[in-house]
């Protein structure tokens, strides 16, 4: 084979084959920030998939307000799940997937609640190199319930390597203490 066209080769092919929103298997971890009230902190976010059908689903998330008057005011949750595979192909997928969730408040009296979530995800590629989700979620704490839209952007870098930006939105009935909503996070996903 020519020299040029085995450069172009080793050019092209690996594009063609990075973005692929049928995988389950990757790690998230993200820097997030939420505006009202100003909180940060960090996620992380693990999906592995163990049967042809099924995929594993779990989550953290930890913020804390960026007031100095409340400087031990954090909150947390934790999420763990199952997801089915309605059905996929080469270019998109589209699940359903049900978690169990357990959040902790704390300002000046730590609240803790526990729930469930359920819902829809569709995954799309929107390039080679990229990929689309969108969920939506009823999600429904003790305290609170309402519904949940995430909406997030992964584009690769290397093979196993991708940058994210995800954005999350809800209905007010889920604006609880701290954990509230409109948040957005910056990070990397490893695909594994």
């Amino acid at each position: 084979m020519p020299l040029h066209i085995t450069a172009l080769l080793a050019l092209i092919l690996p594009v063609t084959v990075f973005a692929d929103a049928s995988d389950f298997n990757y790690l998230d971890i993200a820097y997030v920030s939420q505006d009202s009230p100003d909180a940060n902190g960090f996620s992380a976010l693990g999906s592995y998939r163990f049967h042809r059908d099924f995929f594993a689903e779990f989550s953290y998330m930890n913020l804390s307000l960026d007031d100095p008057a409340l400087a031990n005011a954090d909150a947390s949750l934790l999420t763990a799940g199952l997801g089915f595979v309605v059905g996929e192909n080469e270019t998109g997928s589209f699940s359903m997937k049900a978690a169990f969730l357990d959040a902790s408040d704390k300002v000046s009296v730590e609240i803790e609640e526990t729930g469930y979530q359920a819902g829809l995800s569709i995954r799309m590629n929107t390039s080679h190199r990229s990929e689309l989700s969108l969920d939506v979620l009823h999600r429904d704490l003790d305290i609170v319930s309402g519904m949940l839209y995430s909406g997030r952007f992964v584009f690769d870098v290397t093979e196993p390597v991708s940058v994210m930006v995800s954005i999350t939105e809800g209905d007010d009935e889920l604006t609880s203490g701290i954990l509230s909503l409109g948040i957005l996070s910056l990070g990397v996903r490893i695909n594994f």
